[in-house]
């Protein structure tokens, strides 16, 4: 809309002289972004960016859309500033009408009563919930692709990955022995991954996931987010941990070397490409980058840096008959016409994104030689493209130093550097100087208090606290994540003279957690609210009962809550996780999928040798 819509005179003109204009970055107040949301997807049914919305004076919203094109734009206004102007009392009512059905909302009871002395009860909700939870991702699941269908199930709709519903299903099919519930969870899981790692939302020349995938994972959305990158490194991470023992020895140790290949090729990715000079970790990279040669050169297109003709290939793997072009060109699926489908696809005409479609052993037989010669010639191809790639006018950067996504970026190292050995010193480092970063520059100590946090930014400046920026206070989420971090420098394993260093971690992270737990969590509603509860530019206040692309405030502090009670046995810490689970309660018995992350945590807060027993006996 901004070169659009926003770029059209007449519109900034009527813009201007009737509306007063803001616009919000959704990066730096994810919770005005988050009530905004909320309200436009109560008010039409759905809810997309870019978003606009339009509010009374005294901040009711009473009219929101997504994208709309100038001329809808425009009659929009136009329409609206009417029945301002001649008919401002429905206004209002349609706006006091809309927040109060707001303010419901946020009050709304989605707890449970149970007898926490009782484990059979806990075991009983918990067991429900991961009974439902299997079940609504079956409602949506692709058994032909793997992934998840959204509302929308056409060949034309994107799959946009969520990390914490795969982790859910990787405790659930490998954490525990549920008999057939365990069964079909890793039916879903291991076909989604292997979709992950073979298909088109993996970057298989430079590394990194991209944002959403069409259905068949042929197609993506060419942005590649750092949230993404951490999120799902850290998942398969964890999937290459819990691999169950009793499967073929063969099939698990090919996948555990395709997850070890990818999050290593994605953190030297991460590591080369979206990291700061200071070593903080930026938003991500952009979609579009212009054409790097013929009659449109220089005009810009989404994806234009990441496709080629297969004449540039031939060109750069040392021609067709070479065996690097060969190998490439059958495990890949490279052809003349291109292999981008569907109508989107239609706007890359002859170009070539790489992704799996003939397995190492199916091409070797194909061609007489061995897999591992396949592998070899395959990877001196994509690495031939990867340089000539890089020859090409990059996407843009978005430079934004997240406090949130940085604290990711830390677990998903650490967890690399547990699955990567020979990496291990270097990922250790990275997280490390991103921690000690945060904690510098993103932590507001009082000066008169050395244990009490005063501040948490949203966004790390170099300069800290002095920076001449403007100073974005943080959300929820930034605390958590602090926490998460930490809590894994804390847990990993070093050398015994870092052990002192190691208890600094765990002192920091209480700290944060003491901060979080005084700004944002709300006793009554027995969650963290959306915002800083003195904040009185919000106009909605509620709790997070919703995991997006990343694990709400309460899903990840509960986990954070069972870690602290484990290493310190302090009993706070698990009331305050079970007052979080009763209350969300209804959540998870009715709507599963809405905090995937929150059962997680539950199902890592129980024993689970008494969970597999209790279930498996009442299921026979």
């Amino acid at each position: 809309m901004d070169d659009g819509t926003y770029a059209n005179p007449d519109i900034v003109s009527y813009l201007n002289s009737n509306y007063i204009c803001i616009k919000v970055d959704k990066n730096l107040h994810p919770q005005v972004d988050h009530i905004l949301s909320t309200t436009v997807q109560a008010m039409i049914g759905t809810s997309n960016w870019p978003l606009t919305v339009i509010l009374t004076p005294d901040l009711k919203p009473f009219v929101g859309a997504g994208f709309l094109p100038p001329d809808r734009f425009m009659n929009a206004l136009t329409n609206i500033n009417n029945k301002w102007i001649n008919a401002r009392s429905e206004v209002v009512t349609e706006a006091d009408r809309v927040f109060h059905a707001l303010h419901e909302y946020s009050k709304m009871d989605t707890s449970i009563r149970i007898d926490k002395t009782e484990s059979s009860e806990w075991i009983d909700l918990v067991f429900d919930a991961i009974v439902n939870g299997v079940g609504e991702c079956e409602r949506s699941f692709d058994s032909e692709f793997g992934g998840f269908h959204g509302n929308e199930k056409s060949q034309e709709s994107f799959k946009f990955i969520r990390p914490g519903t795969l982790q859910m299903l990787m405790l659930i099919g490998y954490g525990l022995k549920l008999n057939e519930v365990s069964s079909r969870a890793r039916v879903m899981l291991n076909k989604t991954v292997e979709s992950i790692l073979d298909r088109a939302l993996f970057d298989h020349v430079e590394g990194g996931f991209f944002r959403a995938v069409n259905p068949s994972f042929e197609l993506p959305i060419f942005e590649k987010s750092i949230v993404d990158q951490a999120q799902l490194t850290a998942m398969l991470c964890d999937i290459s941990r819990n691999l169950e023992e009793s499967e073929d020895g063969n099939a698990r140790s090919e996948l555990q070397h395709r997850i070890r290949e990818s999050v290593e090729r994605t953190m030297d990715y991460c590591m080369s490409e979206l990291r700061s000079l200071n070593g903080l970790f930026v938003v991500g990279q952009d979609s579009d980058s212009a054409l790097p040669y013929g009659g449109d050169a220089g005009q810009i297109q989404e994806g234009a840096y990441y496709v080629f003709p297969q004449w540039e290939i031939q060109l750069v793997c040392g021609g067709d008959h070479s065996m690097e072009y060969k190998c490439l060109q059958m495990v890949y699926g490279v052809s003349m016409d291109g292999n981008m489908k569907g109508e989107i696809g239609s706007l890359y005409e002859g170009a070539n994104l790489l992704y799996r479609i003939k397995s190492n052993a199916h091409v070797a037989n194909l061609l007489q030689i061995e897999s591992s010669q396949v592998e070899e010639y395959a990877t001196r191809a994509r690495n031939r493209l990867k340089e000539c790639r890089r020859s090409r006018p990059k996407p843009v950067l978005d430079t934004l130093t997240l406090t949130s996504a940085n604290g990711m970026m830390v677990c998903a190292l650490m967890k690399a550097a547990s699955l990567v050995p020979s990496r291990r010193k270097e990922y250790c480092k990275g997280a490390e100087l991103v921690a000690e970063l945060i904690w510098k520059n993103a932590v507001v100590i009082d000066p008169n208090n050395s244990v009490n946090v005063l501040d948490i930014a949203r966004v790390i400046y170099e300069d800290g606290v002095d920076s001449e920026l403007e100073w974005v206070p943080g959300i929820g989420e930034d605390c958590a994540w602090i926490v998460s971090a930490f809590l894994d420098l804390y847990e990993s394993e070093v050398d015994d003279g870092d052990i002192a260093q190691k208890s600094v971690w765990l002192s920091r992270a209480i700290q944060v957690q003491t901060y979080l737990d005084r700004k944002y969590f709300s006793d009554s509603l027995g969650g963290y609210l959306w915002g800083d509860q003195s904040d009185k530019t919000l106009f909605v206040m509620g709790k997070r009962c919703y995991d997006s692309e990343e694990p709400c405030v309460t899903s990840q502090t509960a986990l954070n809550l069972i870690r602290l009670h484990s290493i310190s046995n302090d009993a706070l810490y698990l009331k305050r996780f079970e007052k979080i689970m009763i209350s969300h309660g209804k959540v998870l018995l009715k709507a599963t999928l809405s905090m995937p992350s929150l059962l997680s945590a539950a199902i890592v807060s129980l024993d689970k040798h008494e969970l597999e027993t209790r279930i498996n006996a009442d299921t026979q």
